[in-house]
C-alpha cells in the first residue's frame, strides 16, 4: 500500500471547518442567517412581566388571639369560605362542589381549598419491559396529565441485571 502524503489525505477529507475557511461568503451567508433566524425567534417570544397562572389552591391562615373557636369560626372562618366559594375560576360555584376544608380554633382558623382537576384532563401511562434469559431486562415508563389547564409528564428508564 502506497503511502499518501498529507496534501493529499488533507484534499481528500471532508472538513467542515476548512470548508467555511475556504468559502468565506457562505460562512458569512450562514453566519447572518443564523443571527437572523434568532432575532426573529427572540422577538417572536411571548413576552409578559407577570404572565397568567391559573390558581388552582387556596390556602388562608388568620389569627384572632383571645377569640373562642365559635366566635372565630361565625366571624373569620365563614366569611373566608364564602369568598372563596366566589371565586369562580378555581371551582364551579356551590358551596358543597368546592372541597373547602376549614378548622375553627381557639384564636386561629385555616381554611383550605383544594385543587380541582381539569375537566378536559386525559391521564396517561405506558410501561413497556424486556427481559432475556441471561438475567438482564430493561423497562421504561412514561406518565403524563395533558388538559388545557397543565400539561405535565414524566418517564422512567431501567437496566436491571439479576443473578
Amino acid at each position: 500500500m502506497p503511502h499518501t502524503s498529507d496534501a493529499e489525505l488533507i484534499q481528500h477529507t471532508h472538513n467542515t471547518a476548512r470548508y467555511f475557511v475556504e468559502h468565506r461568503q457562505i460562512a458569512w451567508a450562514a453566519l447572518l442567517g443564523v443571527i437572523g433566524w434568532g432575532v426573529f425567534g427572540y422577538f417572536s417570544m411571548p413576552q409578559r412581566k407577570d404572565p397568567e397562572i391559573p390558581v388552582r389552591v387556596a390556602v388562608a391562615a388568620c389569627q384572632w388571639p383571645g377569640a373562642t373557636a365559635q366566635e372565630v369560626e361565625q366571624l373569620v372562618t365563614r366569611p373566608i369560605e364564602a369568598t372563596i366559594a366566589q371565586n369562580k375560576t378555581i371551582h364551579p360555584a356551590g358551596p358543597d362542589d368546592y372541597g373547602i376544608r376549614s378548622i375553627s380554633l381557639p384564636g386561629a382558623s385555616f381554611v383550605v381549598n383544594g385543587a380541582a382537576q381539569a375537566h378536559d384532563a386525559a391521564l396517561t401511562t405506558a410501561s413497556v419491559e424486556a427481559k432475556w434469559l441471561n438475567g438482564w431486562s430493561t423497562a421504561a415508563t412514561f406518565e403524563g396529565e395533558f388538559s388545557s389547564v397543565t400539561r405535565s409528564y414524566a418517564g422512567k428508564g431501567v437496566v436491571r441485571y439479576t443473578w
